[in-house]
């Protein structure tokens, strides 16, 4: 008998296996990541996290729009041939704020998970957060449309951070600078 019809079996179940692993090494280090950014930037991550909370809904949607329309410019600049270079280097800015935008997530879940009586900011809330976002995430549908909606509203929140930030001269980073009159 001829065994090459369990050969394509094999090879499946081979490639189905190591795509799940690779799926779960991207995850871990996308928590680790988020952890590491929150561990070197802690007031920006503060910063987006308080936006995060109180705009809700402009976070929202402003993440959608850039989700969207943020890889089509890259991707229309990289086929350009000569603005290549600033469709990389707006593709990359993307990812980054990504990234960014899934650990603010991560932290405001892990949050949730903490006692409301302390709440504990850095790296652990981070990671508590982020290991049961990404384990959620994997629910065929409600998974993927709740990894959607943290995506949305983690880069909207990463974005509008980014864009409000000012230096003020000698002083901290505010958001509103006083007005003079």
């Amino acid at each position: 008998m001829d065994n090459g019809a369990n050969d394509g079996g094999a090879n499946f179940f081979l490639v189905l296996t190591c795509a799940l692993a690779a799926l779960i090494a991207l995850k871990i280090g996308f928590v680790g990541m988020a952890a590491l950014c929150d561990l070197t930037w802690p007031r920006a991550s503060q910063r987006t996290l308080d936006i995060y909370r109180a705009r809700p809904f402009r976070c929202f949607w402003v993440g959608s729009v850039n989700a969207i329309l943020g890889p089509l410019v890259a991707l229309l600049l990289i086929s350009t041939k000569v603005l290549a270079p600033f469709g990389l280097l707006l593709m990359l800015g993307l990812i980054s704020l990504v990234v960014a935008g899934y650990g603010i997530g991560y932290h405001e879940i892990g949050l949730r998970l903490a006692s409301s009586e302390r709440e504990e900011h850095g790296p652990k809330t981070i990671l508590q957060g982020g290991l049961l976002a990404e384990a959620a995430f994997l629910a065929p549908v409600l998974g993927q449309a709740f990894s959607l909606y943290i995506l949305f509203r983690g880069l909207g929140a990463a974005i509008i951070t980014l864009m409000t930030w000012r230096r003020v001269k000698g002083g901290p980073a505010q958001e509103n600078p006083p007005e003079t009159i």
